[in-house]
């Protein structure tokens, strides 16, 4: 009977990854699930290895995850094969992804990376990567992209900074930060491409002081070395760290103050290195950046203190002072934002969701009364809504409104609204739970084809592209279109990393690496509540900043007493 379960499921991942052949994400994704998948049964198998009830919780999260973003493909198979996959496919998906947690959980708990300790001075490693990413970004952006990567969101900013009228779309405080570099050059020079290519580069930079912070830290932790001249390769050369460093968004600093903040609060959990001063400025830094520099980032923060407070109350108390601290002072500074005369945000923004599946019930021709049709076309007709809807992204409902002038109406009488989204939700669930997938999914499963690095310069979208430009360009396809390298670039995978991490770290009972993941994990949790684009990069930019510093993390030697009973 056991023999018979083993082929069952080898035939279960087999089946699995056949179809989902079908599959409108990166079918790569699914490909390196199921090859890690067969080899870890058999791995598991050979050893008798087993998984515990979290091993089996995780199993069929991920399997939800994988099944319910794929819940169009079953349209596309006869009836048959049809349900045949409602059930074989989250199946397999349960068994690929419970054994590759048993091996994960049985790997991370026998091996470790950790050398003796290094001769060369952790200062000196620091210096040397801090100046070869400098020079390599800043080199990169005159070479190609001089004086930015500008697209119409970096514009609007530098509109605002030579106009002086603000808007809060745009975080304040970071459009003042862009200011506190381009208008006293610009006023010195009068040359704007000058002016912005100077914050360009200092935003580089910082960039780069970050990312050898990070691996100065792994340096230190005494690390392999393979391990850490990997981890300075994909800052130095993946295309996303590459071109963001010198791409004027706002996601990009919020990106390395994830990272900043989370290997100086790892740094000074863990006692490491001799200046514990600068380790608290880093991540007073990192934590202001968080709050101020993206919309979402002070409620990812809001989320990170209680957590902390319940994890470190009465063992970190000057840390605990310092992020208390850092949370008024946000909340003092937008508190202010209004009075240096900044129009509020757009108030659709934070119903991309809501209204997107109000809309899918639209279009979908689902239940709606009378009482309901009529609220809601007090904002805009119904067939307005229906023809501009695009699953994947909110902005042409969101222009319907803008359009019909009733953002105000509706930020003015948001819990009627509330009571209406609710109410229509009742009766048409299913129209509700797909409009979420199809705004969300990027998130949370593999990955799409859906843009995310560029080498705009709005400017001057005229310009020639020049030898360098095109090269660069042309590295940028290469992992796009390539299988095995767009993995590289994939949202959906990096979030199950950063999952398996956290899993990892409470496993290892390594209380320190669990909770520098809760910041990364905080900005999947607002975006999976609030995202107007299904699978935007920039937004989880973050992520792939923390995900190279955290993941070795996992494989620093722990304690005989901490071995013996994980070996159990």
């Amino acid at each position: 009977m056991r023999k018979v379960l083993n082929i069952l499921s080898f035939f279960a991942v087999f089946f699995w990854m056949a179809q989902l052949k079908s599959t409108d994400s990166i079918y790569a994704v699914y490909v390196l699930v199921g090859i890690c998948a067969l080899f870890a049964l058999y791995g598991n198998l050979k050893n008798n290895y087993k998984g515990n009830k979290a091993v089996i919780a995780l199993a069929v999260l991920f399997s939800i995850f994988v099944s319910l973003s794929n819940y169009k493909m079953y349209d596309t198979f006869v009836e048959i094969e049809r349900n045949v996959s409602l059930v074989m496919i989250p199946v397999g998906g349960f068994v690929a992804f419970y054994n590759i947690f048993v091996w994960l959980r049985r790997f991370a708990l026998r091996y470790n990376w950790r050398k003796e300790k290094y001769k060369v001075p952790a200062r000196r490693i620091f210096w040397l990567c801090f100046a070869g990413l400098s020079v390599l970004f800043i080199l990169t952006q005159m070479l190609c992209c001089r004086p930015a990567v500008l697209t119409a969101d970096s514009l609007e900013q530098l509109q605002m900074i030579d106009s002086g009228s603000y808007t809060d779309h745009h975080p304040f405080y970071h459009t003042q930060f862009i200011r506190l570099f381009y208008s006293p050059v610009l006023a010195m020079t009068g040359d704007r491409d000058f002016a912005i290519m100077i914050y360009a580069s200092a935003q580089a930079i910082m960039m780069a002081a970050i990312f050898a912070y990070a691996i100065v830290t792994l340096y230190q932790l005494r690390l392999n070395k393979k391990i850490i001249i990997g981890v300075g390769l994909i800052f130095a050369l993946l295309p996303c760290h590459l071109v963001f460093s010198f791409t004027v968004w706002k996601d990009v600093l919020f990106g390395g103050g994830i990272l900043l903040f989370s290997v100086a609060i790892y740094r000074i959990l863990n006692n490491i290195g001799k200046n514990s001063v600068l380790n608290y400025v880093f991540a007073t830094l990192g934590a202001l950046s968080i709050c101020l520099f993206r919309g979402n980032g002070f409620y990812v923060f809001a989320l990170v203190l209680p957590i902390f407070i319940l994890m470190y109350r009465r063992t970190q108390l000057r840390l605990l002072a310092v992020l208390c601290g850092v949370l008024v002072v946000s909340f003092g500074l937008k508190m202010l934002v209004p009075v240096f005369g900044v129009v509020p945000g757009e108030p659709s923004e934070a119903f991309s969701i809501p209204l997107q599946q109000i809309v899918r019930v639209i279009v979908d021709d689902g239940n709606l009364t009378d009482e309901q049709i009529k609220k809601i076309e007090e904002i805009a007709p119904l067939n307005d809504f229906k023809t501009k809807y695009l699953e994947y992204i909110s902005d042409p409902v969101k222009n319907v409104l803008r359009n019909a002038k009733k953002e105000e109406y509706l930020a003015a009488h948001k819990k009627e609204y509330l009571k209406l989204w609710l109410s229509i939700g009742i009766n048409n669930s299913s129209s509700y739970l797909n409009a979420w997938v199809d705004q969300t999914r990027g998130y949370w499963n593999g990955g799409y084809y859906y843009w995310n690095i560029t080498l705009q310069n709005d400017l001057d979208p005229d310009r020639e592209v020049g030898f360098f430009e095109g090269l660069l360009g042309g590295s940028i396809e290469f992992f796009n279109k390539i299988g095995p390298f767009r993995i590289f670039l994939c949202i959906g995978l990096y979030v199950w990393i950063l999952i398996i991490t956290l899993y990892l770290s409470t496993v290892r009972k390594d209380k320190n690496l669990a909770f520098i993941c809760v910041a990364p994990l905080g900005v999947i949790a607002t975006l999976i509540v609030a995202t107007p684009v299904f699978s935007e990069f920039r937004y989880a930019y973050s992520i792939f900043c923390f995900i190279p510093f955290a993941l070795p993390l996992l494989f620093i030697k722990k304690p005989k007493k901490t071995a013996k009973r994980l070996k159990k």
